[in-house]
């Protein structure tokens, strides 16, 4: 494929193409400053959030799904893949190019067997999803060095009306809204405000937080009333349904660019190997 492309500069011939080289570096240069942007929102949110208290209970689970924690391995790992990439193609590295397109391979096949996997085992793959959310931020909820994990439970509940993983009834695995006869706060046996569906009950500019209160000792056709009884996770997968067109052009997009840039990477990697072989015969010619 190199041979294709050779030219001559001063009298070489090269076959290194510099549209190849350059449009790979660009594209790795915009994600370096994305990964860097990443990293340092997330160190920021996280210094902010106080961090995670070394003597609370917060389990390693706990940490890996805080979503500052979240942020940051996403920027580290965007940082590195896209700084390989970049480093790779503006100084022809053949290491640095073939660890590059090795990852996005790598990276690439991973997606495709996790989205064949959901396909196939959709409500193994759905009830796992729901126990980790109820086992991590559930009980993250208002805990200190989660406030992010507070505000997007919030946020994802109000936006897609719904309230808990799979249920209302999976807040009490909150020690706040626990049932658990030790827990007399009146907050027991309750849910956060965000699940409520009016949550401006009160005054329009006043947000009632103790609209909730109570609702786990409700029947479900009782609490439908107060709260929104619908499961996030079915909620979400409602509204990616709803809008599969889009996601389809998203994710097709995501790969197709995945795609090219393994191309991209694999061509200019055997163009640099085709010039190191061309200067060696020279040298031996010479």
């Amino acid at each position: 494929m190199g041979h294709r492309y050779h030219r001559r500069f001063g009298g070489r011939i090269s076959y290194i193409n510099q549209w190849v080289k350059y449009s790979l570096c660009l594209a790795n240069f915009i994600f370096l400053a994305v990964g860097t942007l990443f990293l340092v929102f997330g160190v920021i949110a996280f210094s902010e959030s106080g961090g995670i208290p070394w003597k609370s209970k917060a389990i390693a689970l706990h940490w890996l799904f805080n979503l500052t924690v979240i942020c940051m391995v996403v920027g580290v790992i965007t940082l590195f893949v896209s700084l390989a990439g970049f480093v790779g193609s503006l100084r022809e590295n053949t290491c640095l190019l073939r660890f590059y397109y090795f990852i996005l391979t790598l990276l690439f096949l991973t997606e495709v067997v996790c989205c064949v996997l959901f396909f196939v085992y959709r409500e193994s793959t759905v009830h796992r999803l729901e126990e980790l959310i109820k086992t991590t931020f559930v009980i993250q909820y208002r805990e200190i060095g989660f406030e992010d994990t507070t505000n997007f439970m919030d946020f994802i509940q109000k936006e897609l009306n719904c309230c808990g993983p799979k249920s209302y009834l999976d807040w009490t695995a909150n020690r706040y809204f626990s049932c658990d006869k030790s827990n007399i706060s009146p907050e027991a046996c309750g849910v956060p405000y965000s699940c409520c569906r009016q949550m401006n009950d009160i005054s329009v500019n006043i947000i009632n937080t103790s609209c909730g209160f109570g609702v786990q000792k409700l029947t479900t056709a009782e609490a439908n009333r107060m709260v929104w009884t619908t499961g996030c996770v079915d909620a979400l997968i409602s509204a990616i349904e709803n809008n599969i067109v889009y996601f389809a052009y998203g994710f097709v997009s995501v790969a197709v660019f995945q795609l090219i840039a393994i191309l991209l990477a694999k061509t200019l990697h055997t163009q640099i190997n085709d010039q190191l072989r061309l200067l060696h015969q020279e040298n031996n010619y010479f």
